[in-house]
């Protein structure tokens, strides 16, 4: 099975094709949610290392003067209307008011 995954995939001209799959028979799978589940985490995987693929290839076509990872930097740069394309971690968190002459924070909250 796994030979004949691996011969589609080289003669494949699709470009969206993921590079992982399930492996097995369907008959190996007794539930649909555990296929689901597999192949939602290969969506999954797929989808972080594009996100990532596209955050280095940006980096590395920007100059670092239109490149940052600080958030003061990347905030100030919103409000002036200068950000094209944000990348955010997750797990990122920026508390406080942010305090601007043109802006408002419209819930004391978020900013």
């Amino acid at each position: 099975m796994e030979e004949d995954t691996a011969t589609y995939q080289s003669i494949s001209t699709y470009k969206h094709l993921l590079k992982n799959s399930i492996p097995g028979s369907m008959a190996d799978l007794r539930e649909p949610l555990q296929l689901l589940q597999k192949a939602y985490s290969i969506l999954e995987t797929d989808s972080i290392e594009q996100h990532a693929a596209a955050l280095r290839t940006a980096r590395d076509k920007t100059s670092a003067s239109r490149f940052s990872t600080d958030p003061d930097v990347i905030l100030q740069a919103a409000v002036e209307g200068r950000v094209e394309q944000i990348y955010l971690d997750e797990g990122a968190a920026k508390l406080g008011v942010l305090e601007c002459a043109t802006y408002e924070s419209w819930d004391k909250r978020i900013f």
